[in-house]
């Protein structure tokens, strides 16, 4: 799919959308950057990504030491926002970008890297708040795996509509970015490649540039959600406390047995869900209770390092993570199986604590 933009000052911008499901689409970038013959040629990629896809940025990863080092959450995000972008028809090793990328160099005309880092993107998701965050994840993890061209594209984008933060951070904003930094850029005639579910959307955004960012959906840093998240656990252990001192023993026994199967089995179910190891299952269950009432050790931050450790990915499989584009792939990867371990048992372990927590106050009469 190709449209071409005329610009108010009489520049002109080819924008070329790449899909996976046309075996000829590097053939179609390669035919209209010789058509063309452009004097500034920009690809949906920042410099990381550029990078990665070159120089094998997962393969040299330690993947326990990250685990073990909190990086889980980014971890996460990196790649369910990678996998999805790629569902957007975003680039391969040696496919559509990486071959507009060679045309520049190998012709010496100026190379855009338009793309937003990365980083900027996950860090963003990550300060959505926790609904829109669980939506986002819901929405991501349900779509669909059938093969994507622009107009399925655009489907998928629409579907992101019921989560405006998600669709915000991952099209909108990147869409905006990529306009503003080719509007600043100097050139007569350019053709820029990207994603299919990016070529209307960046077509808006030139020919009718955004002054300033939609922020509707931006999570906000609400202060109850980190009383959630350390309130909970405060109110477990002082409510044990409690029951020690001054109730029966059976009240104690009820109240603490509730805590640790509640926790123990949820996390389990997680890890078993995400297909862990046996090793990971024994230690997830039997770690649960105590890593839900401290804050700063998280179930599934254990969980996925021990997984990481005992069963570490290959360097096939590392390898095999710039290649996945489609969520159920997850499972049949090792470094996919550690990350579902974190989010899965997270997940759990989080409900676990709410649901206990509330059970434990109720048998101790608070």
């Amino acid at each position: 799919m190709q449209r071409e933009v005329s610009l108010e000052d009489d520049r002109e911008v080819v924008i070329v959308g790449t899909s996976h499901v046309s075996g000829g689409s590097v053939e179609e970038v390669e035919e209209t950057l010789d058509a063309e013959n452009p004097d500034l040629v920009s690809v949906e990629l920042d410099a990381e990504r550029l990078e990665a896809l070159r120089g094998g940025a997962w393969e040299d990863m330690d993947v326990a030491e990250a685990m073990k080092s909190g990086k889980g959450p980014m971890l996460a995000f990196q790649l369910l926002a990678q996998i999805y972008q790629r569902r957007l028809g975003d680039s391969e090793p040696g496919s559509e970008m990486l071959a507009a990328v060679d045309h520049a160099e190998e012709t010496e005309t100026d190379l855009l890297l338009a793309d937003r880092p990365l980083s900027e993107t996950v860090a963003e998701l990550k300060g959505l708040s926790l609904k829109e965050k669980l939506r986002g994840v819901r929405l991501l993890l349900s779509s669909s795996d059938e093969e994507v061209d622009v107009e399925n594209a655009e489907r998928l984008i629409e579907e992101l509509d019921a989560a405006p933060g998600v669709r915000r951070v991952l099209i909108d904003d990147r869409n905006q970015e990529m306009a503003r930094r080719l509007l600043g850029s100097d050139f007569d005639r350019a053709v820029a490649v990207v994603g299919a579910g990016h070529v209307n959307g960046l077509v808006d955004e030139l020919e009718d540039p955004s002054d300033q960012r939609n922020t509707s959906g931006r999570g906000l840093d609400i202060p109850w959600l980190k009383a959630v998240k350390y309130g909970f656990p405060v109110l477990v252990t002082a409510s044990l406390a409690y029951s020690v001192l001054f109730l029966e023993t059976e009240t104690l026994f009820r109240a603490g047995g509730a805590w640790i199967a509640l926790n123990g089995l949820s996390a389990l179910a997680g890890s078993i869900a995400a297909r862990a190891h046996w090793e990971t299952h024994v230690v997830t269950a039997l770690i649960a209770p105590l890593t839900s009432i401290d804050p700063a050790v998280g179930t599934g931050m254990v969980s996925s390092y021990v997984e990481a450790t005992r069963h570490p990915p290959t360097v096939e499989e590392m390898e095999e993570l710039t290649k996945i584009d489609s969520y159920r792939e997850l499972w049949s990867n090792q470094f996919g199986r550690i990350i579902l371990a974190f989010v899965l048992v997270t997940i759990g372990s989080g409900l676990a604590t709410v649901i206990g927590s509330a059970y434990v106050a109720s048998v101790i009469g608070l």
